[in-house]
C-alpha cells in the first residue's frame, strides 16, 4: 500500500512538472519600453492617418503614465515556434498579450532578408503565410485574468520590407477588429529591399470600443491574389485606456424654455 501511494505522488509531481513546462513553451516575455525604433534603421513611410512620428510621441507618454509601451524584442525569441508574446507594463501588474495564429520565429538584421528597427531582434512567421491573426488582450500578471477596467485603445507597428524577389514587393493589408466586431482595414505596398520600405500602421478604437485583434494579409501588388510571404514586424506599440465610453454631456436648466421668443442679445443660459 505504501508503494502505491509513493508511486501516485511521484506521478502527480511528474504531471505538475510537465504542466509547468508546457505552459511556458512557445512564449516570449519582456518588459515593454518607451521608445519606438531607437536604432539606425528608419521607418520610410506611414500607411495610416496616424503617423509614425505621432504615435511614437503618444506611446512614449503612455509608458510614462503606466498605460502602454513598446515590444522591441531586446532578447532572442525562442523557441522558433513562439505563438504568445507578453509585454509587462506600468506599475499595476499589467500585461499586454499578443497571440499569433501561426508559429513565429526570431529574426535579426541581414542584407539578404530583413533589417530590424530595434537591434537585435524582430519577428516573423516560421513559414511563408498569406494570412495570420494576432489576438490582443490585457491581463493581470498576478491573477492571469483579463483586465476589466482597462482596454487597448491604440496600436502601432512597423511591417519590415525584405530582400526577396520571390514574394516582394507585396501589398500588405492590416485589418483591426474592435470589441463590437466592426473592422478597419488599410492596405499599403511593402517594397523590395532590406530596410528600403519599412512601413508604419497605426489604429485607434472608436470611443467606447477596444482593439481586440489584428489580421495581416499579403497580396500580389494591385490585386486580390494572395501571395505567401514572411510578414515580419518589429516595435509593436500599444496604448491602453478606460473600458467605458466617454459620457454624453447633459445640459440642465436651459433658459428660456423651448419655443420661447427672445431677443438674440439676451442669449441662452444654462
Amino acid at each position: 500500500m505504501k508503494t502505491k501511494i509513493q508511486f501516485k505522488l511521484a506521478g502527480m509531481t511528474l504531471l505538475g512538472m510537465l504542466l509547468l513546462t508546457s505552459s511556458s513553451f512557445g512564449q516570449y516575455t519582456q518588459n515593454v519600453t518607451n521608445t519606438m525604433a531607437p536604432g539606425a534603421n528608419q521607418v520610410e513611410k506611414s500607411a495610416t492617418v496616424t503617423t509614425f512620428a505621432t504615435f511614437k510621441e503618444a506611446v512614449g507618454l503612455a509608458w510614462t503614465n503606466n498605460s502602454g509601451g513598446v515590444f522591441n524584442f531586446p532578447t532572442t525569441i525562442t523557441p522558433n515556434t513562439t505563438t504568445v508574446f507578453r509585454g509587462n507594463y506600468g506599475t499595476n501588474s499589467g500585461r499586454m498579450q499578443i497571440t499569433s495564429s501561426v508559429n513565429m520565429q526570431n529574426i535579426t538584421s541581414s542584407a539578404n532578408s530583413f533589417t530590424v528597427l530595434s537591434v537585435p531582434n524582430g519577428t516573423t512567421s516560421t513559414a511563408d503565410q498569406n494570412n495570420y491573426l494576432l489576438t490582443l488582450g490585457l491581463f493581470d500578471t498576478n491573477s492571469g485574468l483579463p483586465l476589466v477596467s482597462e482596454v487597448i485603445k491604440q496600436i502601432g507597428f512597423v511591417i519590415l520590407s525584405r530582400s526577396n524577389v520571390v514574394s516582394y514587393p507585396l501589398d500588405l493589408r492590416a485589418t483591426v477588429t474592435f470589441s463590437d466586431s466592426s473592422t478597419q482595414a488599410v492596405t499599403s505596398v511593402i517594397g523590395l529591399g532590406s530596410a528600403a520600405d519599412d512601413t508604419f500602421f497605426g489604429f485607434t478604437a472608436p470611443d467606447g470600443l477596444a482593439i481586440s485583434s489584428l489580421r495581416l494579409q499579403s497580396f500580389v501588388p494591385n490585386s486580390e491574389t494572395p501571395i505567401a510571404a514572411r510578414i515580419a514586424w518589429d516595435d509593436f506599440g500599444f496604448i491602453t485606456g478606460a473600458s467605458t465610453a466617454t459620457p454624453t454631456p447633459i445640459i440642465n436648466n436651459v433658459r428660456p424654455a423651448a419655443y420661447s421668443i427672445i431677443a438674440a442679445t439676451n442669449g441662452i443660459h444654462f
